[in-house]
């Protein structure tokens, strides 16, 4: 997933955008490259670990930070 408006870091929760709701989720890994990472900078392209399968989470899904 590309970061486009906020720095997402590792505890940050997300929301992922169902046809009819939305699934939260605690951020507990996150990866640039291959590499482990505690912070992912706007513009970049990173790899989040979730508990959704791949049927749930589509392309296109949308995927939002859950401001605290």
């Amino acid at each position: 997933m590309r970061i486009q408006e906020e720095n997402i870091e590792l505890n940050d929760v997300l929301a992922f955008e169902f046809p009819i709701e939305f699934e939260e989720q605690i951020v507990e890994s996150l990866q640039v490259e291959g590499q482990d990472v505690d912070i992912v900078p706007i513009s970049q392209l990173a790899g989040i670990k979730t508990h959704l399968t791949k049927d749930q989470l589509v392309k296109g899904t949308r995927v939002f930070k859950v401001l605290k």
